[in-house]
């Protein structure tokens, strides 16, 4: 059988197809549209016929209450009787019965009289018209009253036989109807199925010479790109519509090419600085310890972080932090372009925002990774320039070992990155080997982090307090609330010893408002309306304003006032928020105190000072511990000047000595906390601890 005879018989049986389907399709929905129609029409004809039956039931009760007044008030019951029975004359009227004031049968005629219910009586007794509708008949109460006088009640049952007649009768005209044009619709439908194969026969008779070469060339171009090879030429040239199929489908090959080449670079590359992922670094690190397992060699993993990169962001704008990030990555590849120095391989990574990482085989011993660690921290120790800025920068590199450090990706990924954050604790700027030590303590924060899990809710978490001064009157002001960790196996711990695990906690938001409503408790009970409550915030809470002001307002309420709360939100912390400065105003306008806290531990950036909504500014225990040494000096002395221009309260952390507090006198400190006032005290201490007399100032 030739293929033009196949294609005509093809689109001869496919037409007929169409048009049978499409036919039975309409011919259903016209029944489904027909008979839903009819329904709507049969519920909308039986509701309104039964809307007249309940009206005229209506109507005959307050005709026939009309006529019963007279011989109820003068008590005639035979009177009533008899125009019951003629009221009984109705033809659609069934039954009929009258009560007395009390609700009990006094006449009845054509069927037993039901009995009031209690809703029933209080509704006529009101003078309201009760009609109910049930099966076959409409119920009408109607309360029989003469001015304003109940002298009893009329019951009548109307009957439905005429409109249920009514209603059979409307739906035995709309079947018939729905046959009459159902028998048109199939004669029209099988006329146009015939000339529709007709037509079909003869067009697929003259189109089907025209489409056995194009297909072909199309299932033989479509075949070979689907399997991802090189697809023939298509004829570009022809002006019909395989010459368009033909050019769509070379610019869809070349289209699909340069996508593939774009969701590969996507899927693996950062898309900033154009350097590999996160994904494309960990399978990177996989398939090198595979190697380096095979061949019984050693690889480092190196973990690059920025030291107070946020402060970039945050003083001088996203756009700068990005062009910082990307000279960076230019740098990274910089020092390590000359693999032979380190080994056989490298690679480079941004895990994500300020951290990247670096990937080095065939080492030869730790040193080796350390000197590449040194090498970056040089590179990136040089001046940025940005536009018309010059930044400083400097980096915290942690260097971990395979096999030594961890057997996987992951476990090196951690283990150099524990050892980042040593560098971090040591002052930042340098790089550091992981070691045993830091192993354990690896294992013993994963361990702690595991047992956190709950622990307010086992009533593990204690709330302590320390005072905070006036250092002109040497009053206590407020008190900060301190939490600690009574652990069932290690005793009593402080925050520093779990802060970091309880960050990263889910339920580190229910903690702190349980820790918020139990300070608040305590201090309300002591009635010391002249004291504020200090709180810390970390950047988790701070980072979530809309879930933390609920909980500050039932702690506001039970002290009298947001103005007795103080909020404290580290500096370091404060800096990793995205918008602190719009989460700290609402703070602010909600009339809560707002302090940058542990002011100097870290970048001591003065552009959150002076542009950030505060209260005050609270100077950390690493500064003014250094006192009286020139540098903590000039530090504080800066903290200072900033905070007197705009207002701001200032208090310093960590006072232990006079020396100390004379020189933050000198300087203009408002308040002080340190144990020369008094150490962190538990919860029962409290009531001693604002009773107790403060040492006489410092002059």
């Amino acid at each position: 059988m030739s293929l033009r005879f196949r294609y005509a018989l093809l689109l001869a049986a496919l037409v007929a197809g169409v048009a049978v389907v499409h036919g039975a399709l309409f011919l259903v929905k016209f029944r489904q549209a027909w008979g839903e129609l009819g329904e709507i029409h049969a519920r909308l004809w039986e509701a309104r016929l039964l809307e007249g039956a309940a009206g005229a039931a209506e109507g005959v009760s307050r005709q026939l209450a009309e006529s019963l007044l007279d011989p109820l008030y003068f008590y005639d019951l035979a009177t009533v009787e008899e125009i019951l029975e003629i009221a009984l004359a109705h033809p659609d009227l069934e039954a009929v019965a009258v009560y007395d004031v009390r609700g009990r049968p006094l006449a009845t005629r054509g069927a037993t009289a039901p009995e009031l219910s209690p809703g029933t009586r209080a509704a006529l007794a009101r003078g309201a018209v009760e009609v109910r509708r049930g099966d076959g008949a409409v119920e009408v109460f109607t309360p029989l009253r003469l001015a304003g006088q109940p002298l009893g009640t009329l019951w009548l049952r109307h009957g439905l036989r005429r409109v249920v007649a009514d209603i059979q009768a409307t739906g035995a005209v709309l079947a018939r109807e729905q046959a009459r044009l159902a028998a048109e619709l199939v004669g029209g439908l099988a006329l146009i199925t015939v000339v529709l194969v007709a037509v079909g026969i003869l067009l697929s008779l003259r189109l089907a010479s025209f489409i056995e070469r194009p297909v072909a060339e199309l299932r033989r171009f479509a075949a070979e790109l689907g399997r991802g090879g090189a697809p023939p030429p298509l004829d570009t040239r022809r002006r019909d519509e395989f010459g368009e199929v033909a050019r769509a489908l070379e610019a869809m090959a070349a289209a699909l090419e340069e996508r593939g080449r774009e969701l590969r670079a996507l899927a693996f590359q950062d898309a900033l600085t154009g350097i590999p992922n996160r994904a494309f670094f960990r399978r990177a690190v996989e398939q090198a310890i595979k190697r380096a397992r095979r061949r019984g060699e050693a690889l480092a993993l190196l973990f690059v972080d920025l030291d107070d990169f946020k402060a970039i962001n945050d003083l001088h704008g996203h756009e700068t932090g990005d062009q910082v990030l990307v000279e960076v990555a230019r740098r990274l590849r910089e020092s390590l372009r000359e693999v032979d120095l380190v080994g056989r391989g490298v690679e480079l990574g941004r895990l994500a925002g300020d951290e990247f990482t670096v990937l080095l085989e065939g080492l030869r011993d730790a040193r080796a990774a350390l000197a590449v660690a040194e090498r970056i921290l040089e590179r990136l120790g040089e001046p940025f320039a940005v536009g018309d800025r010059r930044l400083n920068l400097k980096a915290s590199v942690g260097v971990a070992l395979y096999p030594q450090h961890g057997a996987d990706a992951d476990s090196l990924l951690r283990s150099a990155d524990a050892a980042m954050y040593r560098v971090k604790a040591g002052g930042k700027g340098g790089a550091a080997l992981f070691d045993e030590h830091l192993g354990r303590a690896l294992e013993r924060d994963l361990a702690l982090a595991r047992e956190l899990g709950g622990a307010w809710r086992r009533g593990e978490f204690e709330l302590w307090f320390q005072p905070q001064v006036e250092l002109a009157s040497g009053r206590t002001v407020a008190v900060e609330a301190l939490l600690r960790w009574r652990h069932p196996r290690l005793g009593l711990l402080s925050p520093e010893h779990f802060l970091a695990a309880l960050e990263r906690d889910p339920d580190v938001l229910a903690t702190f408002a349980w820790a918020v409503g139990e300070a608040a408790a305590r201090l309300a009970a002591l009635g010391a309306a002249e004291i504020r409550l200090a709180l810390n915030l970390s950047a988790r809470e701070l980072a979530q304003p809309e879930r933390l002001l609920p909980v500050l307002a039932a702690a506001a309420e039970r002290l009298g006032g947001p103005h007795r709360i103080a909020l404290e939100c580290a500096e370091a912390a404060a800096l990793t928020v995205p918008d602190a400065s719009l989460a700290l105003a609402r703070l602010e306008r909600a009339g809560y105190g707002v302090w940058l806290d542990d002011f100097g531990a870290g970048a001591a950036a003065l552009g959150p000072l002076l542009h950030w909504p505060l209260t005050g500014v609270k100077l950390s225990r690493v500064v003014v511990g250094r006192l009286p040494e020139p540098s903590a000096h000039a530090l504080l002395e800066a903290a200072a000047v900033a905070a007197g221009a705009r207002g701001l309260a200032l208090a310093a952390v960590g006072v232990e000595g006079e020396e100390q507090e004379r020189t933050l006198r000198a300087l203009g400190c408002d308040l002080a906390q340190g144990h020369r006032y008094g150490p962190p005290c538990p919860a029962e201490a409290l009531p001693a601890l604002l009773g107790a007399t403060p040492p006489p100032p410092a002059v």
